[in-house]
């Protein structure tokens, strides 16, 4: 794909979110939702659908419909590959599930998170934090251990964060982070 040109279904799609933006700021999340909907009626890729049912499952959340977010949501990720995009749709979903008080798919799609991340090697903090936090750094299996200290270090890595993370203290790697995530990315000097 060429990323300096942008599809048209891309170009399509940043217009509607210029205009789904306008109506958010004005907490008229019906008309968001109508505006991604007729986005939605139309042809377009699979990944900028996928994109547009990511925020259609964010206006029904505010709309209280989580149901209808998490099948928006299962629908976006079968969309897209493991990337940065299924990561999110997989941290969303673990997010809904968690609201539904169903912890035990909550930790499953976290962990389908972290698997995503550690494939499309990208930084999966959002995640690392949400399983601990459902799980409990103490209350962690084995199991669970081997994907956390595998998705810190791919983590790492992503961000280029000097050394290596110290795993044997999970919580404060995943701050690190989590901080490391929230700043912009470092850029090369000219």
């Amino acid at each position: 794909m060429n990323h300096e040109q942008p599809p048209a279904d891309w170009k399509r799609w940043d217009e509607v979110l210029g205009l789904i933006a306008s109506n958010m700021r004005r907490n008229d999340f019906e008309s968001a939702l109508r505006q991604v909907n007729r986005f939605l009626s139309d042809r377009a890729t699979p990944e900028v659908r996928s994109s547009a049912l990511g925020m259609k499952a964010e206006l029904e959340e505010q709309l209280g419909n989580l149901e209808g977010a998490r099948q928006d949501l299962l629908a976006a990720r079968e969309l897209v590959r493991a990337g940065f995009g299924r990561y999110v749709h997989e941290l969303c979903l673990a997010e809904i599930y968690h609201k539904q008080g169903q912890a035990t798919e909550a930790m499953r799609w976290c962990r389908m998170a972290l698997n995503t991340g550690i494939e499309a090697k990208i930084s999966v903090g959002g995640a690392l934090k949400k399983l601990l936090e459902l799980q409990g750094i103490d209350n962690l299996t084995e199991e669970d251990r081997t994907l956390c200290f595998a998705a810190t270090e791919r983590s790492w890595q992503a961000l280029q964060l000097p050394g290596t993370p110290d795993v044997t203290d999970l919580a404060k790697a995943v701050s690190a982070i989590m901080s490391a995530e929230a700043k912009p990315p470092r850029t090369s000097a000219l």
